[in-house]
């Protein structure tokens, strides 16, 4: 990407630097920090402005678009829709660890309840992907590949696993993680990056959320333990806000299985093997403290 060609849409000039997303760059400028955020088509970022702005009317801290010079939304080059935000308020959690963490992950997990309320009620979620991964065919598809994991384990989570295709579906995140909600102090200042909102099921962000706090800190010693009373917390809190069903809670464990098998699939075609290995420890992991995992998301 031309990063001046496309800017050159706001008359902005600006200091770019790389982010973690290959489809943002920071823009750092006088007037302070802005985002430029990259997407495939214009009809991707016609949805995500339709649901950003009712998100903001629903009064959730969201990222809006600024205008171009010519008073459009978003800006076309090469064939693909770039936009404009300013950077919203506030700091990232750090990882969680201690009481103080605790305190943090049960406001992150407060805050992903309230999301959902909202996402629930947006209008034309037809427009949004249809999350359709399942346990079943992400196990066939690994065990398929040429790969570094450990095969005669994954065929013993066969039949292991149960479907969690019947529960409540809604718009969800799909990317729900600390690095995406921002808060000044105690309140949420900014949910971010809607880049992968698909129409999915709910528990996926509650699951994918308290997976994301395990992988940061999986191979440090005792943290794994530790997490059994963060996931605790993580359940609580969003059931709180959810009204979680029983049947939710009793499948969570299929979805944290699911969750690190589309990882595991997604390493290996980014052949980052490293990355691969370690989500296939999370997941024997999960498959051995089933029973301590499916206790703490119960109460």
């Amino acid at each position: 990407m031309n990063s001046a060609a496309v800017l050159s849409n706001w008359n902005l000039l600006a200091e770019a630097s790389p982010t973690t997303s290959p489809w943002v760059t920071k823009l750092q400028t006088p007037a302070g920090c802005f985002y430029l955020k990259e997407r495939a088509s214009t009809e991707s970022v016609e949805r995500d402005f339709d649901l950003l702005e009712y998100l903001a009317t629903a009064a959730l801290p969201v990222p809006r678009y600024i205008a171009t010079a010519a008073g459009q939304r978003y800006a076309v080059y090469e064939g693909k829709a770039f936009w404009l935000s300013r950077e919203l308020p506030g700091q990232h959690f750090a990882q969680f660890y201690g009481p103080p963490g605790l305190e943090q992950v049960e406001r992150l997990a407060t805050r992903l309840g309230e999301l959902h309320h909202v996402l629930a009620s947006a209008p034309n979620p037809q427009r949004f992907p249809v999350f359709r991964d399942s346990a079943e065919h992400l196990l066939t598809t690994l065990l398929a590949r040429a790969s570094p994991f450990d095969v005669d384990r994954l065929q013993r989570l066969r039949g292991k696993v149960a479907s969690v295709a019947a529960l409540p579906a809604q718009l969800i995140h799909r990317d729900f993680h600390r690095g995406n909600v921002l808060f000044t102090g105690e309140a949420v200042s900014g949910y971010l990056d809607f880049d992968l909102v698909h129409q999915g099921l709910r528990l996926f962000d509650a699951c994918y959320c308290a997976s994301g706090v395990l992988s940061e800190s999986f191979r440090e010693a005792g943290y794994a333990e530790y997490w059994l009373t963060v996931v605790e917390i993580i359940f609580r809190a969003y059931g709180r806000v959810t009204g979680l069903s029983t049947q939710e809670r009793s499948l969570a464990w299929s979805m944290l299985i699911t969750i690190e098998l589309i990882f595991m699939n997604d390493c290996l075609n980014r052949q980052a093997v490293d990355a691969a290995l370690m989500n296939q420890g999370m997941l024997f992991w999960f498959a051995d403290h089933r029973g301590e995992i499916e206790a703490a998301i119960a109460s």
